[in-house]
């Protein structure tokens, strides 16, 4: 297993805030599946704080001289795996 992988429990336990989905539920276009646990919640706050410094981390790329495309990439990385493991999870 990866070490990224391996640290996901760590950055949910070490978080500040939880972050709510910001989309509201539409009867008519989505299924409700259930209530996200806080564990879940937690997970959600990670993938998006991931996402968040992965557009962070391309903005700023896009303005200096010598853009740190490898690490752009490995965030970028995080973040789409993040998701899929979230959507497994609420999901699989």
């Amino acid at each position: 297993m990866s070490t990224f992988l391996r640290l996901i429990p760590l950055e949910m336990e070490s978080l500040d805030k939880i972050v709510e989905p910001d989309r509201e539920f539409n009867p008519e276009k989505d299924h409700e599946v259930g209530i996200m646990t806080d564990d879940l919640k937690k997970l959600f706050t990670v993938w998006k704080n991931y996402i968040k410094g992965a557009a962070e981390q391309k903005f700023k790329a896009q303005f200096d001289e010598t853009p740190e495309e490898k690490q752009f990439a490995k965030i970028n990385s995080r973040s789409w795996s993040r998701k899929q493991i979230y959507l497994l999870i609420c999901f699989g």
